[in-house]
């Protein structure tokens, strides 16, 4: 019996090209925060990529300053899924962004990123004057929706937007009130959500006469998708800072509403956030804590001229330990 001839051997499969190790490159004096950060970058977690990219731009926490290594931080983030930080790789001369950057500055913006519908604010070229329209009127519209008040005087409009039937105008349940909040209630209904999130504050403080249920329901209205910066608000309200009793309820969600705000660019929910695991002072939680202190700490602020949050920046220097060499 001749045997049959012996299978050839299967064509060896193509190199693929590994990741090099965020992690493995790091100093061996690099902090708990900064090994954390690379880890996490290593998983595809993009946003842990820019925050590490920023300790390697400013010389911070056991990492030294490599701007070359913190533009492939920052790329690498900018070409994840999430499109997180693209701004930080555009070219000096907005105008000259390419298509590739473009679609995914589109999707930061869409996403809530401050930075990346300021960029393409910028990339629109000069203000041409008079009322915006087409796209510059859109990105100025979503820059003003992800925080950027800069953008809100060019697109504020005082036409009310139908709400769903039942639903009491901001301007109908105001009554009688100075004339800018009587500004602000218009806005609001015409669906300005800034506006709103600035009528929510006035009912939480005593700029209005308090009304913590319909400073939650306005800020409420802020807390979308598309603009989160009332989630913040409303987090705030369910767990107020001279509560005597929280309960795990009112805990759970204002935690909700954090995540929400600090995973769509709104840095106070990154820093409220931090604040609530400091407090369980346990190490993995504190670690945490220091990562999104310094997203706070490092991201962009609602002016481009504002300085960083003072509180989320000391946040992270009060719980950031740098290891000790080998």
């Amino acid at each position: 019996v001749v045997a049959a001839p012996a299978p050839a051997p299967a064509p060896a499969a193509a190199p693929t090209s590994t990741p090099v190790s965020v992690l493995k490159s790091l100093p061996s004096n690099a902090s708990a925060l900064a090994k954390k950060l690379a880890s996490e970058c290593d998983q595809g977690k993009a946003r842990r990529c820019l925050g590490l990219g920023l300790l390697y731009e400013h010389d911070d926490r056991g990492v030294p300053k490599d701007l070359e290594r913190a533009r492939a931080l920052f790329q690498r983030a900018c070409e994840s899924p999430d499109a997180v930080g693209c701004a930080r790789v555009a070219p000096e001369d907005p105008t000259t962004i390419d298509e590739a950057l473009r679609a995914r500055l589109e999707k930061g913006c869409r996403d809530g990123q401050l930075d990346a519908c300021r960029a393409l604010v910028a990339a629109d070229g000069p203000d041409p004057g008079g009322e915006p329209t087409g796209e510059r009127l859109r990105h100025l519209r979503a820059t003003c929706s992800a925080g950027g008040v800069e953008a809100c005087a060019a697109v504020m409009t005082e036409d009310a937007t139908p709400l769903p039937e039942g639903v009491p105008t901001a301007l109908a349940e105001l009554g009688v009130a100075p004339a800018e909040f009587q500004a602000l209630a218009r806005r609001c209904d015409a669906g300005q959500a800034v506006q709103c999130l600035e009528l929510a504050k006035a009912y939480a403080s005593d700029a209005l006469p308090v009304d913590p249920a319909r400073a939650k329901r306005l800020a409420a209205r802020a807390c979308n998708d598309d603009t989160t910066v009332g989630c913040v608000l409303v987090g705030d309200l369910r767990i107020p800072g001279d509560a005597t009793a929280v309960t795990g309820d009112d805990l759970s969600a204002a935690i909700a509403y954090y995540q929400r705000a600090c995973e769509h660019f709104t840095l106070d929910g990154c820093a409220r956030l931090a604040g609530l695991f400091e407090k369980t002072k346990k190490p993995p939680a504190l670690v945490e804590a220091a990562a999104l202190y310094q997203e706070a700490c490092a991201g962009p602020r609602p002016r481009p001229t504002d300085a960083p949050d003072p509180d989320a920046c000391a946040g992270v220097a009060r719980l950031v330990v740098v290891g000790k060499r080998p």
